[in-house]
């Protein structure tokens, strides 16, 4: 099944620091328009650089007509940056220079969480509801256990409990196992795609790095049978 999307509200502090500096470094394209409803201009910029000591994004001055909605403007702020991936939203504040007019950036509030719509080649499976034991092998003697929550023949999203060690976004590790009990058993290299947090765990969003053909027709086959198990209930 193609051409699915899922939305993944992100709180981690490193995640969104490493989704906005991803989105300057690439010159992605931003619309800046009022939260709030009833207002209708929009202002299009782009992020120029991530500032985490002073709390600050700083995001291409536009022309004056456009930056003129923002020279007084106090209420929240929706920024969106559509990407090859998906959708990266969030709210912030814009932050008011003393000397606005001889500046070439504009100043907003880091977001503390931002929500991003990932496009899916694959469909995933919800299987948290069935017994599993996901296995991270970060370093020789160092291990990451924890549960799947959704799969699919690209990847999944593995629930993990805080620890002094996490994984990092973008971190590839060599060995990853997922085990749904009685059904299926993935070995696989992974790579971090996502991060987030719920009740104190962490969510990690991985993919598939060298999933064969043969692997890929098993995994749907049995990801079918317990779509249809859950459809049946």
């Amino acid at each position: 099944m193609e051409g699915l999307s899922s939305s993944q509200v992100v709180t981690n502090e490193g995640a969104i620091l490493s989704h906005l500096s991803a989105l300057a470094t690439t010159h992605s394209p931003v619309r800046i328009s009022p939260a709030q409803p009833g207002s209708s201009w929009k202002i299009d910029s782009l992020i120029q650089d991530v500032q985490p000591q002073s709390n600050s994004l700083l995001l291409h001055k536009p022309e004056a007509r456009a930056w003129s909605h923002l020279k007084d403007c106090q209420e929240e702020l929706e920024v969106s940056c559509v990407t090859p991936n998906g959708v990266i939203e969030f709210t912030s504040s814009y932050l008011p220079s003393a000397m606005p007019r001889l500046e070439s950036t504009l100043r907003f509030e880091l977001p503390e969480k931002l929500v991003k719509s990932q496009r899916r080649a694959y469909h995933r499976v919800k299987v948290g509801h069935l017994e599993s034991k996901v296995i991270l092998q970060i370093q020789k003697h160092l291990q990451l256990t924890g549960a799947c929550l959704d799969l699919s023949v690209a990847g999944a999203l593995i629930c993990i409990p805080r620890g002094k060690r996490g994984v990092d976004l973008g971190e590839s590790i060599d060995h990853c196992v997922i085990n749904i009990k009685d059904l299926v058993t993935v070995r696989q290299p992974v790579k971090v795609c996502s991060i987030g947090s719920k009740r104190g765990k962490l969510l990690v969003g991985v993919q598939f790095l060298d999933i064969s053909s043969e692997g890929a027709d098993m995994l749907r086959k049995t990801l079918n049978r317990i779509e249809c198990q859950i459809n049946n209930t």
